[in-house]
């Protein structure tokens, strides 16, 4: 009875250290409490469960014997805190079992969670290794956080790559994710990982104005000022339109990353065409690289593995 009482008093603490933000004062204090939830975490959920009934219970006891459902839906009672008070660090740990399953929403909310640092340190590298897979099967919000994660600055993140980040906001951007559309927007301002070209950016921001992005009204009209008329066509409508390789975003990558290489490309527009081609057949034979005529997986992981590529903005593409 008095270790139930331990756990019990243990288990408020954890609620209220997952709530309360920390100050530099108390230091000790947090990392008592870190350290007793790593020793008591699965006594505490234990505990947890007895407390809530039969039901949660037998939830439990399924989880327990591995089924994927019942992991995920214990998962997200803890991370709730439905029947029971709001316990992250047991939240994550069944997200963990549901998403080494191959449960798509269980992966999504662990990687989440390892991206904003909700109830666990914040880990780009953990959160990537959840979201990325999501992102290659069409998830947007997947595609957005992956790329915003791949923007993050080199001194904190080691993932960081700007042109991989831009190749998975293009990807959301496309498929109308206003919040993807508005970084686009930003990223060709600066030319931070895609070509720095005005008439790009006023495209992406006037899409994600139309969706009511809260941004974009303030950045388009700053940029209607540097622009001396309105651009009539984007440059993607006439990638999507005019060439048989359709993924924008992998041709504006391949052509970006080749440039930032040195390689002859005098746009970086999405565009397939001879010099594109040109380019990487003479990447892939400088680098001894057996790769199909078109842009094909293997020839981005290369191109994402080469080390040598300057991650300085590129002046602006005509």
């Amino acid at each position: 009875m008095m270790i139930s009482n331990f756990i019990a008093v243990i288990c408020r603490v954890f609620s209220l250290e997952n709530n309360r933000k920390h100050t530099m004062a108390a230091p000790l204090q947090i990392g008592i409490t870190c350290l007793l939830s790593g020793i008591l975490l699965s006594g505490c959920t234990l505990w947890q469960i007895q407390q809530a009934g039969p039901d949660l219970q037998a939830l439990h006891a399924q989880a327990q014997q591995g089924d994927v459902d019942s992991q995920f839906r214990l998962g997200l009672r803890f991370y709730h805190g439905l029947e029971v008070p709001h316990n992250y660090p047991a939240a994550y740990d069944y997200f963990r079992k549901a998403a080494e399953q191959g449960h798509q929403q269980a992966q999504y909310l662990l990687g989440t969670g390892y991206y904003e640092g909700k109830g666990v340190p914040k880990q780009s590298e953990e959160a990537c290794h959840w979201l990325e897979p999501l992102a290659e099967q069409g998830n947007l919000q997947a595609q957005y956080i992956v790329g915003m994660i791949f923007l993050e600055d080199k001194s904190t993140n080691k993932l960081a790559d700007p042109a991989w980040g831009a190749y998975w906001l293009s990807k959301a951007a496309l498929a109308g994710h206003s919040a993807a559309q508005y970084q686009l927007g930003l990223l060709h301002l600066a030319g931070k990982g895609v070509p720095k070209h005005l008439g790009d950016a006023y495209h992406w921001l006037m899409m994600a104005h139309q969706q009511n992005h809260p941004q974009a009204k303030q950045a388009l009209a700053s940029l209607q000022k540097q622009l001396k008329a309105t651009p009539q066509v984007h440059r993607y409508q006439h990638a999507l339109k005019n060439q048989a390789h359709k993924d924008f975003a992998a041709v504006q990558f391949v052509q970006f990353r080749l440039k930032q290489l040195g390689y002859p490309l005098k746009h970086v527009d999405g565009i397939w065409g001879k010099q594109t081609q040109h380019a990487i057949d003479k990447y892939s034979k400088q680098n001894q690289l057996s790769l199909p005529e078109k842009i094909s997986p293997r020839l981005i992981q290369a191109l994402r593995d080469n080390q040598q590529a300057s991650l300085q903005p590129m002046t602006q593409d005509k």
